[in-house]
């Protein structure tokens, strides 16, 4: 650089990137048997992951997400997966796609009842749905706050 040149502040840039890694834990449960009830027992896991399955919040949404919004086949989702190391099933991921959305028909009922409740007034409309070529009916409940969604015959 030249001897006169003056400092003049920053130039940022942000670099965009995206991480991909696998985040494995191991619980180590201890196990009881008593003699006088012929039972076993086992240690708790945390609330968080107990009856959730083999598999993390990650993965049981990430299915979802490449299905629908990726377009990927089941096969290829199984490979994904298995290029990180996951061990999963074909049968785990079809059942994930088609049965395994308990935990979000919860979590848009839960935002369902926050949004009734976080202002005085609702917007109601429905618009016209087919579902397997039957006609149904999609309400739409709704504030400046939240949408919900709910399609019934």
């Amino acid at each position: 650089m030249p001897e006169d040149a003056q400092r003049k502040g920053y130039s940022d840039l942000v670099i965009q990137d995206i991480k991909i890694v696998t985040d494995n834990v191991k619980y180590r449960r201890e196990i009881y048997y008593s003699p006088s009830t012929g039972k076993t027992y086992l240690g708790k896991l945390p609330a968080d992951v107990a009856g959730k399955g083999e598999y993390g919040v990650g993965v049981r949404s990430l299915i979802p997400l490449l299905k629908s919004e990726c377009h990927l086949s089941e096969s290829c989702i199984l490979g994904f997966f298995q290029n990180f190391g996951i061990e999963v099933s074909s049968a785990y991921i079809s059942n994930q796609w088609t049965k395994g959305y308990d935990d979000f028909h919860q979590e848009k009922f839960a935002i369902f009842e926050a949004g009734l409740s976080s202002t005085t007034y609702q917007q109601i409309d429905d618009t016209s749905a087919r579902v397997k070529g039957q006609n149904h009916y999609t309400q739409i409940v709704c504030n400046p706050f939240y949408s919900a969604y709910f399609t019934t015959e």
